[in-house]
């Protein structure tokens, strides 16, 4: 089975990850593994502790490099999926219906953020002679 290795230092909730030092390898599945966290051996002749990341395209998901295991003559990677990277093409062309947004959106209605609406009324008399007895002036403030 085909396995390329990389290097990213893009965060976690990054959906295009940057992949750099890429390397072709072949390898297998330890037995009694999964599609989401799988076990991958490997041959020793390869330093593969610099490597964080990887992609299997028979599975066509990347993963993430959770733990190297070595023993006699093999390496064993204990893989985690990275399902934003893997599914990306179909997260961004999908289209949503934005209801929350992480800092808050004077956009977008949102019943669980406390919005502050607030009327004060204040009555002054102006100085110097104002020509119309009863003549009113407004001031309005606001901002975020």
């Amino acid at each position: 089975m085909e396995i390329k290795l990389y290097k990213t230092k893009s965060e976690k909730n990054q959906i295009t990850k940057i992949l750099t030092d890429e390397v072709n390898l072949s390898g297998g599945l330890v037995e009694s593994t999964d599609i989401i966290n799988p076990s991958l051996k490997l041959g020793a002749n390869t330093n593969y502790f610099n490597y964080n990341y990887c992609y299997v395209p028979m599975f066509s998901r990347y993963y993430y490099i959770n733990d190297i295991e070595v023993n006699n003559k093999c390496v064993i990677l204990h893989l985690h999926c990275d399902v934003l990277m893997s599914h990306k093409n179909d997260i961004l062309s999908s289209t949503a219906h934005v209801t929350r947004s992480k800092n808050g959106s004077k956009y977008i209605k949102d019943p669980l953020v406390t919005t502050l609406n607030k009327v004060t009324w204040q009555s002054r008399k102006v100085g110097g002679s104002v020509p119309l007895a009863n003549s009113y002036v407004l001031q309005v403030g606001g901002g975020n």
